[in-house]
């Protein structure tokens, strides 16, 4: 299929609209566009074919292929939605609200039933968390309640009757692994009184048979986590993180990687460098992912199958990066509330290439449309930068400020002083300073003597005795061994260094390896040098 087959939505203030991806970036002919005054929240089902968002007076979902009003939600404070992955539910979460005529929390959480828009579950959990809007979301047939034992009196679901329940105290974060049944439930349960923070895996439904518990992992420092499962859900990545770096080396606080499987095996993984961690992202293949770490993370295009630099693109105050299903675009932006100033989002060619770009005074959210798998065909790489149409505009740089007296009026002075060079040659017709024309004297009269002598045969030079040979080896050889053992001794230093290096757990390159193995080498050519010396 070609890239016209890519499209996403955007919102922004006042606005909701949806555009064809590459090569037109026209407004979609289907979807006109939503000008109620507060659009801010939208979504896509897993799929891409439908589409709902919040207008500030009801949440309507639609579908993409003819655009039809597939139902109309009459919530008006809707602040974050989520399909079911077949598309047959819709969740929707409002802010907390409680106040004197109702003192008692309102039911912020409702799963709605997409055909007639039929109100099928409302939670109401006591405080405003992530666990709530993950009810209803990760499964299509059930609702699976895994919750603090504060919550379990106010859970609801869809059947009459509960179904399953996971009885974990304290557990403050779950996700539940994609794909097919039977279904994973990672569990995070932070440390107390000194015990260990921990990340269990549960095999849904027989909770409470001992078999249900496929892995467990312990580690300190977590104030909180985030649970990543790859495509297949057969693993977990966790990245923990503390809310204050003790060391002071990060203003994020302490991170770490961790990895489970659902085999039961678990590890840390050893992060070559310090520095926190920005982002974590598994490969469709679900057998290895990317991690992007450190105090100064490079942002670059690689092959993953010969592992060449393609590109290294420069998007400078990006809050989104989203790779288009065709896995040849990418799409960056800058957002609000992130970011209030400079929004709007670029369409890029894998290639580093900037295939569209639009400026926007006020941007919330913009995704690409998703695709069901084995639409687009793996693409062949190209190393060639791809034709582009747009012109970006080059920065000005900003003009030095001067107070308003002293704008329109010349320089008297400068901060800066700089003496031209003696040897600069002076453009013809260009008159010389005083200095500049006596030492262009000073040159002339030395080369005309110079000429001068050399034609009268004044200039040459007196023979001296050459020393005898014997001389010439007594004091060059000394020489010459001794520079060789100051590069010697300096060699054996820098072995030394690299040791400290690789003491504190930094990863050494194979020509530092190499060296490493010449020290014995390299300490016994210079106890020979000093013997013979």
């Amino acid at each position: 299929m070609a890239a016209t087959g890519t499209s996403f939505g955007g919102s922004r203030n006042r606005r909701v609209s949806m555009v064809n991806g590459p090569p037109s970036y026209r407004q979609h002919e289907g979807f006109g566009s939503d000008n109620s005054p507060r659009c801010r929240v939208m979504t896509f089902s897993s799929d891409g074919s439908l589409f709902a968002w919040c207008n500030g007076q009801s949440v309507l979902v639609v579908d993409t292929t003819q655009f039809g009003l597939v139902c109309r939600i009459p919530n008006e404070k809707t602040f974050c939605m989520a399909f079911s992955p077949k598309g047959t539910h819709l969740s929707t979460w409002e802010q907390y609200t409680a106040n004197k005529d109702q003192p008692s929390a309102t039911n912020n959480l409702e799963i709605w039933n997409l055909q007639g828009g039929r109100l099928v579950c409302r939670i109401c959990p006591e405080e405003k968390g992530h666990l709530a809007t993950k009810v209803g979301v990760k499964m299509s047939q059930c609702v699976l309640a895994l919750s603090p034992m504060k919550y379990t009196a106010s859970m609801m679901q869809i059947s009459p009757s509960i179904a399953t329940k996971l009885r974990l105290q304290g557990v403050s974060e779950f996700e539940v692994s994609p794909g097919p049944p039977p279904f994973t439930v990672a569990a995070y349960v932070p440390g107390a009184k000194g015990a260990p923070s921990y990340v269990r895996l549960f095999r849904h439904p027989n909770f409470d048979s001992p078999a249900s518990v496929l892995a467990n992992k312990s580690f300190f420092k977590a104030d909180r986590v985030k649970l990543l499962w790859n495509k297949k859900g057969s693993a977990v990545l966790v990245v923990t993180a503390t809310d204050v770096d003790k060391t002071g080396a990060s203003y994020y606080g302490e991170q770490t990687l961790q990895y489970i499987s659902t085999s039961g095996e678990s590890s840390m993984i050893q992060l070559g460098k310090r520095g926190p961690i920005y982002s974590v992202q598994w490969s469709p293949n679900s057998k290895e992912f990317c991690v992007v770490y450190g105090f100064m993370p490079s942002k670059e295009l690689w092959s993953r199958k010969d592992l060449k630099l393609i590109s290294k693109p420069q998007a400078s105050d990006s809050t989104t990066l989203e790779w288009s299903p065709d896995g040849e675009h990418i799409l960056t932006a800058t957002t609000s509330p992130r970011l209030r100033e400079g929004n709007g989002y670029k369409v890029w060619h894998y290639t580093g290439s900037v295939l569209h770009e639009k400026s926007v005074d006020e941007l919330w959210e913009v995704k690409w449309q998703p695709v069901p798998d084995g639409v687009f065909k793996e693409p062949v790489i190209n190393y060639r930068a791809a034709i582009t149409n747009t012109t970006q505009e080059q920065k000005k740089t900003p003009d030095v400020y001067r107070p308003p007296r002293l704008r329109g009026i010349a320089p008297s002075m400068k901060l800066h002083e700089h003496e031209p060079p003696q040897n600069l040659r002076e453009k013809e017709g260009q008159e010389m300073s005083k200095s500049a024309a006596k030492n262009k004297k000073k040159r002339e009269a030395k080369a005309r003597a110079k000429q001068e002598q050399e034609a009268t045969g004044e200039a040459v030079s007196p023979t001296l005795p050459s020393p005898p040979a014997s001389a010439v080896t007594s004091t060059t050889l000394p020489a010459e061994k001794e520079k060789k053992l100051r590069n010697l001794k300096k060699k054996l230093r820098q072995i030394e260094d690299m040791k400290e290096q690789q003491k504190s757990g930094k990863t050494l390159e194979k020509n530092q390896l190499d060296k490493l193995t010449a020290e014995a080498s390299l300490i016994k050519e210079i106890q020979e040098l000093e013997l013979g010396s």
